[in-house]
């Protein structure tokens, strides 16, 4: 989504609009050979670590430059340097979002531009040669659990790039072969055997086989739907299981013999581990049915672990990268999987951005127009970015666009959203940029100012995309007189005519929505968490944690019972006394919801991460002294909502209250 929004910026930087960024991994030929030049120089002279330096911060995404040293670090010795011709496997662990596909791209792109540029590479070949062959899987898109399917495709990729080097072999060879027959033809030749040569000349400037029956054009599919070569040679053996993993096991047998070393990548690693056995318990009539169900039932996980057998295997010149969402996916594994995985094998998690400030600093990072009327893009968008004034009547709207992109961060959108957000502002931006040549080639006395980039755009941007803006002006319906009266997460739309009034209450956001359908348990335990929140606020703002900087006690479940309980033992009348069985069945509701997390997670990366999986905790017992955070802003988001929530009287203004 990153580079989806670098292009958006190119589509309306024109003219004398240059855009360069520092990690942009799209090097011109010439530009990637003097980078790999000095480069490769200054390793000769002993400066290896400044060259890692040069390498991340050139091909790096932002804020992964960890991640893409770690990734780089260990294809490096397989794909480029063949070291003692050993073999490794990535996985790459972390949410949609998070930037796990383009990291794999950009150390790919530095792989192939070190051995296409650097002068001392072992394995230098032409831009049109195959430096390592790359087969990609999806485990959505071709269903992992379905292995035939899967071995086809990763057969089907590499009898393609097969194909592609032997046709631009023979494309080669017939340039070659026409040259040296165009020099043959100028030759003179002795009379008597003119006719002959002349002959036999034309038949090889016309010839255009090279050894081969078949020309290179025929290999591939034609206008008629034929097959192409790559699907003939691809005559699977449908009949056992087995016989797809042999026929696999010939083919990346290809690495070894041409040392071409194979790259598989397969995303969603997960889908690969099996599916729900529920799914395939009906037997069918049909054969093919009925083999399709067998394969399905057994040797789930047979496919991963012949990879990774052949990765463990020296000298096989084959290398995989994972990738996938689930960070506990090792405990779905096999024994003889963890077994081929030990010493070969490396899991690199991919995390949110620690802060909002390396959010704003990935999102300026892909800023750098210049132009000649108009100061630079990334200056305007900094300005933005950085957290303005509060006491400056004239960065009003900056303020507000600041404060809702920090408070869209601390609930959990990733780099995916914001990047969709500049997307759309970056768009409005570039329509008012073509208005104004409009404009100016109407206008032959006087030239109006060029546009420039302020919050407004960003503000439309979040509006439409349902951001929760705070104080956002009621607007009115001038036709019947009554007011479209919102808040700044919640709209209540009122019209109808006659006597009748209709009111449909609407959130800006499924968060907010789910936050209005909540039982009264569950509201209980959401007031009980803001109640407890804000006195650790009080807590800090007056400074009770002394000089020692003592923080109270993290947000639990064992806090939150512990002050409903209380509010219960205060109240004269027990119309909202809940179970404690009951509270538990709600607080796992509410960590499905979304609504409630765990604090930290096992990667250390905060709360973004996690993934909560129902068997963790079996009891209320195991769960009330796990910290939680709170997805929901207490101040303004509950509040705005609190009128509307499922409770009683006396519970909401428990609620409002800190005491």
């Amino acid at each position: 989504m990153i580079d989806h929004l670098q292009q958006v910026i190119h589509c309306f930087s024109d003219n004398n609009n240059k855009i360069s960024s520092a990690n942009d991994n799209l090097m011109s030929p010439r530009e990637a050979q003097s980078f790999w030049t000095t480069t490769t120089s200054s390793s000769s002279s002993g400066g290896t670590d400044n060259n890692m330096k040069d390498i991340v911060h050139r091909y790096a995404p932002v804020g992964l430059e960890s991640q893409f040293e770690q990734l780089y670090s260990l294809l490096h010795p397989c794909l480029v340097v063949h070291e003692n011709e050993t073999n490794a496997a990535a996985f790459l662990l972390g949410q949609r979002g998070m930037g796990k596909g383009l990291l794999v791209e950009r150390c790919l792109q530095a792989l192939q531009d070190e051995l296409t540029f650097a002068p001392s590479s072992t394995n230098k070949k032409s831009n049109k040669m195959q430096h390592f062959r790359v087969v990609k899987v999806h485990g959505v898109l071709i269903p992992g659990n379905d292995v035939s399917l899967v071995v086809k495709d990763m057969l089907q990729q590499l009898s393609q790039m097969v194909l592609q080097q032997r046709r631009e072999e023979d494309q080669q060879m017939k340039k070659d072969n026409t040259t040296t027959t165009t020099a043959a033809c100028t030759t003179p030749l002795p009379t008597k055997h003119k006719n002959h040569a002349t002959t036999t000349a034309t038949d090889s400037c016309t010839s255009t086989s090279f050894g081969d029956e078949q020309s290179p054009n025929k290999r591939f599919k034609t206008g008629n739907g034929t097959p192409t070569a790559a699907e003939q040679m691809l005559r699977l053996r449908m009949s056992t299981f087995e016989s797809n993993l042999q026929l696999l096991s010939q083919t990346l047998k290809l690495a070894r013999v041409d040392q071409i070393p194979i790259l598989i990548i397969l995303d969603q690693v997960d889908a690969f581990l099996g599916g729900d056995q529920n799914t395939t318990t009906s037997r069918s009539s049909n054969n093919n049915s009925n083999h399709h169900h067998n394969l399905q039932q057994r040797d789930r996980q047979l496919l991963l672990y012949h990879l990774l057998d052949r990765v463990a295997t020296q000298g096989s010149n084959v290398c995989l990268i994972g990738m996938t969402q689930q960070l506990a996916w090792r405990s779905q594994l096999e024994k003889r999987i963890k077994s081929r995985m030990e010493g070969t094998s490396k899991e690199i998690f991919v995390g949110a951005c620690p802060s909002f400030s390396a959010v704003t600093n990935v999102l300026l990072s892909h800023f750098n127009v210049a132009t000649q009327q108009q100061p630079c893009l990334h200056e305007q968008v900094a300005r933005i970015l950085t957290p303005p004034q509060k006491n400056n009547a004239a960065a009003g709207v900056e303020l507000t666009v600041w404060q809702t992109l920090e408070r869209e961060y601390r609930m959990g959108k990733n780099i995916r959203w914001f990047s969709r957000i500049f997307t759309m502002a970056l768009a409005l931006y570039r329509g008012d940029w073509i208005e104004y040549k409009c404009r100016l080639r109407k206008l032959q006395d006087s030239q109006p100012e060029p546009p420039t980039f302020h919050a407004s755009y960003l503000l439309d941007a979040l509006v439409s995309q349902g951001a929760s803006i705070p104080n956002v002006p009621k607007q009115s319906n001038n036709n019947n007189n009554n007011n479209n009266k919102r808040s700044s997460n919640i709209v209540i739309m009122t019209g109808g005519g006659g006597s009748q009034q209709l009111q449909a209450k609407t959130a800006v956001d499924p968060r907010i929505q789910a936050l209005l359908d909540l039982s009264m348990p569950q509201v209980a335990l959401i007031l009980s968490a803001r109640r407890i929140l804000a006195r650790d606020a009080q807590w800090n703002n007056e400074g009770r944690g002394g000089a020692e900087g003592i923080m109270p006690a993290p947000l639990t479940l064992g806090r939150m019972v512990q002050e409903y309980e209380r509010f219960i033992m205060n109240q004269q009348s027990g119309g909202c006394t809940f179970s404690r069985h009951l509270l538990w069945i709600s607080f796992q509701e509410l960590l499905h919801l979304n609504l409630l997390r765990p604090a930290m997670d096992h990667c250390g990366t905060g709360p973004f991460q996690y993934d909560h999986q129902q068997q963790h905790y079996s009891s209320l017992n195991e769960a009330e002294d796990v910290p939680l955070h709170l997805l929901v802003d207490a101040n303004r988001e509950l509040m705005d909502a609190l009128q509307e929530l499922d409770c009683t009287t006396a519970m909401r203004e428990w609620g409002r209250k800190t005491n």
